[in-house]
């Protein structure tokens, strides 16, 4: 519910904003007209609830018959921590972290599937949102494909395994001698959800390759790529 309200809410910091849009092939700070929309009662938790930041009263902003709220003032009611970066011109809702998810990088699925059935995604009884899935892993390579484009130094996977064991490598496919190697580790069922991290300084593409570790061995194989990242 806290998320919830805050993604409704505009990006608008007691520092100062002014209201924008951005578009592409647009100026990224756009001037608008738009009203201080004294009408609009909030009610917070079942009780109502007046907007402050810093001793001053705020209210709902309409836009083209939108309403939008200041989201510190949001924030600070929810108990939800929030900071502004000048220098990068970035919102941090909620903790703040450098780790960035790999499904929001460029990703090929490749022998895997992308899941959205809630019961493939549980593992050990946990929702982890989307699951890359590889189905029927047996004793040939299977592949996905990420895209980190030399921006990161570390990647960390979490993975997990149904049935028997399994040969996970980390691949550089774009290095200039060839396709190498950056890990090899075998996964087992027994492991749970097995965390890998790995150096990717300075590699553009990557795979990760599955295959079972012995001839007529086959398994499931499903990566947490909500809860995977690079850094």
């Amino acid at each position: 519910m806290k998320m919830r309200m805050l993604m409704t809410a505009i990006i608008s910091m007691a520092a100062g904003f002014s209201l924008s849009l951005t578009a592409a092939g647009d100026a990224l700070l756009q001037e608008v007209r738009a009203y201080l929309n004294k009408e609009i009662a909030i009610v917070l938790n079942g009780g109502p609830w007046e907007m402050n930041v810093a001793g001053e009263r705020l209210y709902p902003v309409t836009f083209e018959g939108r309403t939008y709220l200041p989201v510190r003032a949001v924030a600070e009611a929810l108990s939800v921590p929030i900071a502004y970066d000048a220098a990068s011109k970035t919102v941090y809702i909620g903790e703040r972290t450098n780790r960035v998810p790999v499904i929001t990088e460029n990703y090929r699925p490749v022998s895997s599937r992308i899941i959205s059935d809630a019961s493939q995604r549980l593992i050990n009884g946990t929702d982890h949102g989307t699951v890359a899935l590889f189905g029927n892993v047996i004793n040939s390579n299977s592949y996905i494909q990420f895209e980190p484009d030399a921006k990161y130094s570390k990647l960390v996977l979490y993975v997990d395994v149904d049935g028997d064991d399994v040969d996970l490598r980390i691949v550089n496919r774009n290095d200039p001698m060839g396709t190498i190697i950056l890990q090899s580790v075998v996964v087992t069922e027994a492991d749970g959800l097995k965390e890998i991290e790995v150096d990717i300084t300075g590699i553009r593409t990557l795979s990760v390759d599955v295959m079972t570790t012995e001839p007529n061995k086959s398994a499931a194989v499903r990566i947490a790529v909500d809860k995977s990242y690079y850094q």
